[in-house]
């Protein structure tokens, strides 16, 4: 999740991240991962964090 979402970022796609939807080895890296997608430069700007019974296509 982290460098794929990271990578399309840098790419100028905007990325969605359903946080119910996501899992990892442990939870600190879960969140972690939500964390910086979210929070780093750059990329916090082209990720939206949300769930998944709120996105609709």
């Amino acid at each position: 999740m982290l460098n794929t979402g990271g990578h399309a970022a840098q790419l100028g796609y905007k990325v969605i991240l359903p946080v119910d939807a996501s899992s990892s080895a442990t939870l600190y890296a879960e969140q972690y991962s939500a964390w910086h997608l979210a929070n780093a430069p750059t990329i916090g700007q082209q990720t939206t964090v949300t769930r998944t019974d709120m996105v609709s296509f």
